[in-house]
């Protein structure tokens, strides 16, 4: 993709959910108003301390100041949610934490926006209500 084709598809989404790494740069584009998820993400360190501080070195420094910077130039709101996993590898994100964050944050902030119809909160193909997951798996 060129530069000029990735600036349009972030201009043109009202909702962004992706993982922390470069591509985050891109909140630049985004309209005012615009949500953005960052999935961060903690070292798992032991089965015991599933999600370790970054303060003893395991994990993503958080909050990552520069795109939180970015998306309040953009008039974006940025949330996180953070994952188990490292920068170069798998994550895992937490499910039940993503679900709560769109339903409580994402959600209510969307049926506020006078631009959006229900057309864009509710596609008109959509006839059911999608179930929640169950241990990480959506039901087919």
């Amino acid at each position: 993709h060129s530069l000029t084709s990735a600036a349009a598809v972030w201009h043109r989404a009202h909702v962004v959910v992706a993982p922390h790494g470069a591509a985050l740069a891109n909140i630049i584009f985004v309209q005012p108003g615009t949500l953005v998820v960052e999935l961060g993400y903690y070292s798992a360190a032991s089965s015991t301390r599933p999600y370790a501080s970054t303060v003893e070195g395991l994990g993503m420094p958080w909050p990552a100041p520069y795109y939180w910077a970015a998306a309040a130039s953009a008039e974006a709101t940025l949330f996180a949610s953070m994952a188990i996993g490292s920068y170069s590898g798998p994550m895992t994100a937490n499910l039940e934490d993503v679900a709560t964050l769109m339903a409580d944050q994402i959600a209510p902030r969307l049926r506020r926006r006078p631009d959006l119809t229900g057309r864009h909160l509710r596609p008109p193909w959509v006839t059911a209500v999608c179930p929640p997951a169950r241990d990480g798996v959506v039901p087919a």
